[in-house]
């Protein structure tokens, strides 16, 4: 309150008056007046701050009202300006405590009321002691207040409201049920640097061995607050990761249940399955809970999930945990997800944990590591496939370039940790033609570099320390499988390419078919019968077309004129791998079509004639199929020699009786023709005499190409 100058006027509630009696005097009747205050009014005056002490009686003036005092003829006393006062002994009691009202457990609020009236903003929460008993030498429960909250809205006031800090009632509650739980056992203990009253006296001190009902609690209100987790932080950083639970009370460790927590993102939810609490107290405000090992990789596996404040929030039942009063916690549903106060950053490298698998029937192997990992982030050029131990120098090796797919697999874990590689089929290739690597299990080995792979965070792994070997190994039994092939009748070559290592000493080519379709239902199939392999490698082989297979296939006007009309079927006799087993068969109802086709753009030529007549016939044979229906006879000449000739009948036709495609026919001289030729003596009489001059219109292979003139 501010003092002010002026008068104020002060109506007395309660008090005593005293006059003093002359012996001259009448009773009844005196000059002076002696007013002693009542508690009430004595206080009012203390809370506005008037007459104080500090101002040794010069803010205290007096006025009396109308019809207060009368003198003896009746007349009313009439002030009309304030007294100041002469002589003025200023407040030198101090402040005692006459009650300890209340303590709120709930709030942790002390109610304290005094004899008189104090300053309450002098209130000194370090001189405050709550114990268990009046006298606490006894080894009772004693807690020292620290600091916290005046509530007493009042700067002058003969009460006293003070909120405890949490600490400190963090600290009572720890202590339940041994203090302040009943007014037995909730005792009030000062010093008399607790408060002061408005005149600056401090209070009396309430110490121990000075027993007084007014110092313990006259009321306790129990604790009926639920508690609430207030706050969480994560660190992933920890192995197994860890959480740290703060709590808006006290609870106790022990009714701690992490099974009543679910964490979530808000699409995704996981509920913990267990873990420890990392302390050794009973009941605390906050603690570091361990996570199971599997829920930390369950945690880690998830995506969008537990990798930041904003996708880690936390629900939880009302059986999350209890307080020491026996007061279940404040359930958060998933409409009121707390989010992660705190988010530590999982940095921790994964690691190879096991090579499971080296699978080469199936062309995959299985790695296995320490946490989940993103199988899209794996570096195929940091993994090395070895013949021995990182020790053995003379291991042969083979640096992964790619793979078809890689998968997890779920079937052995379900949180990313397994992953199953199916080798390109170049690195299927290199691994297979390097003996001894990966032979059998004593010979397959892994390493990797840094960053081969990085975990769901980004986090790149750690190098093998030393090659791994395989855990499994199963051994090559299938036959090899026709995975290309290609025809060029340019150089009449058939070339096979099949996903495993053949044994080419084994090859068939009789057991090998072309046809135009492939569902087999066209006639126009062929079966090669006397080709033979000029080439190979471990995985391919090329066969050279014999002239008859060749001719052959030309002669199937639908067969091989393009890659549309191109398709092979084999039988497992066909070839063997390397391991002994049969080459898959291809059946003609699902034949494999050329990946590329060269067709055959090489002109046919005539390669030798024969002249009978006798039968009046020309015989040609040419060096490859040809198409007989584009014969013109007229596009022959015979001539003497084989230059400057001095004798040439060109024929004017001739009659052809033969199949469309041979790789030679006759034709029937026409009379007129063959008379002509007669009429020389000079002129085919024999073989010195007679030449065959044609042109490229006289004749077209089978495929269209026109005869070499």
């Amino acid at each position: 309150m501010v003092k002010s100058s002026i008068c104020i006027s002060l109506v007395l509630v309660l008090g005593l008056c005293k006059l003093p009696v002359a012996k001259s005097q009448r009773e009844g009747l005196s000059d002076e007046i002696v007013v002693q205050f009542g508690d009430i009014d004595l206080n009012a005056i203390k809370s506005y701050n008037i007459c104080s002490s500090d101002s040794n009686g010069t803010d205290c003036f007096l006025s009396i009202l109308p019809q207060t005092i009368y003198d003896v003829v009746g007349l009313s006393i009439n002030m009309t300006q304030c007294l100041a006062i002469e002589q003025f002994e200023p407040d030198k009691n101090p402040p005692e405590l006459i009650q300890f009202d209340m303590f709120d457990l709930n709030t942790g609020t002390l109610f304290l009321s005094f004899n008189e009236t104090i300053r309450t903003s002098s209130a000194n929460f370090s001189a405050l002691t709550l114990q268990s008993f009046y006298d606490s030498a006894g080894g009772e429960e004693v807690v020292q207040l620290q600091q916290g909250r005046i509530e007493t809205e009042d700067e002058f006031s003969t009460s006293l409201t003070l909120r405890l800090a949490d600490d400190d009632l963090f600290e009572l509650q720890r202590l339940y049920p041994r203090i302040c739980t009943t007014s037995g056992n909730c005792w009030v203990k000062f010093t008399s640097q607790l408060v002061l009253d408005v005149a600056g006296n401090p209070v009396v001190p309430a110490v121990d061995g000075v027993f007084s009902e007014s110092h313990s609690a006259a009321r306790i209100l129990q604790d009926s607050s639920n508690p609430e987790i207030v706050n969480f932080a994560i660190n992933l950083n920890a192995d197994p990761a860890r959480v740290n639970f703060t709590f808006s009370e006290i609870v106790t460790v022990n009714t701690f249940n992490p099974e009543a927590i679910t964490f979530t993102n808000g699409s995704v939810n996981y509920t913990l399955t267990g873990g420890e609490v990392l302390t050794t107290e009973d009941a605390v405000v906050s603690f570091t809970f361990q996570l199971e090992f599997e829920d930390t990789i369950a945690l880690k596996a998830i995506d969008d999930f537990f990798t930041g404040t904003e996708n880690s929030l936390l629900t939880y039942r009302a059986d999350v945990v209890e307080d020491p009063f026996g007061e279940l916690a404040q359930p958060r549903n998933f409409s009121n997800a707390l989010s992660a106060g705190d988010f530590t950053q999982d940095s921790l490298p994964p690691s190879l944990s096991g090579f499971r698998l080296m699978d080469l029937d199936n062309d995959l192997m299985q790695l296995s590591f320490s946490e989940p990992v993103d199988r899209n982030t794996l570096d195929f050029p940091r993994i090395t496939l070895r013949s021995g131990p990182s020790s053995q120098v003379s291991s042969e090796t083979v640096q992964l370039t790619g793979a078809i797919s890689v998968r997890y697999v779920t079937e052995v874990d379900v949180h990313r940790r397994v992953i199953e590689v199916v080798f390109s089929y170049s690195d299927i290739r290199a691994i297979k033609t390097q003996p001894p690597l990966a032979t059998d299990i004593d010979t397959s080995y892994i390493e990797l570099q840094p960053g081969a792979i990085a975990d769901t965070a980004g986090v790149e792994s750690s190098a093998t320390a030393v090659a791994l070997q395989a855990q499994t190994y199963v051994t090559d039994s299938r036959g090899p499988r026709l995975l290309s092939f290609v025809l060029d009748l340019t150089r009449n070559a058939l070339s096979l390419t099949f996903d495993d290592i053949i044994d080419i000493d084994t090859v068939d080519v009789g057991e090998i078919t072309l046809q135009p379709d492939q569902n087999g239902e066209s006639s126009e199939i062929y079966t090669l019968t006397d080709s033979e392999v000029v080439g190979s490698s471990h995985f391919n082989f090329t066969i050279s077309l014999s002239e008859t297979d060749t001719n052959e296939i030309n002669s199937l006007p639908n067969l091989a004129t393009g890659r549309g009309n191109t398709f092979i079927s084999l039988t497992g006799a066909a070839l063997d791998g390397i391991n002994g087993v049969d080459v898959l068969s291809i059946v003609r109802s699902n034949a494999l079509n050329a990946s590329d086709f060269t067709p055959d753009t090489i002109p046919p030529s005539l390669e030798e004639f024969y002249i009978d007549f006798n039968s009046e016939m020309l015989t040609l044979v040419f060096d490859e199929t040809v198409d007989v229906s584009t014969f013109d006879a007229t596009q022959f000449t015979l001539q003497n020699s084989a230059s400057n000739p001095t004798r040439s009948v060109t024929l004017s036709g001739g009659i052809v009786t033969s199949m469309r495609y041979v790789t030679s026919f006759q034709v029937e001289f026409l009379r007129s023709d063959l008379n002509m030729i007669k009429t020389y003596t000079d002129f085919a009489v024999d073989n010195t005499s007679t030449y065959l001059l044609l042109t490229d219109a006289t004749i077209r292979d089978s495929r269209g190409n026109p005869i070499v003139p």
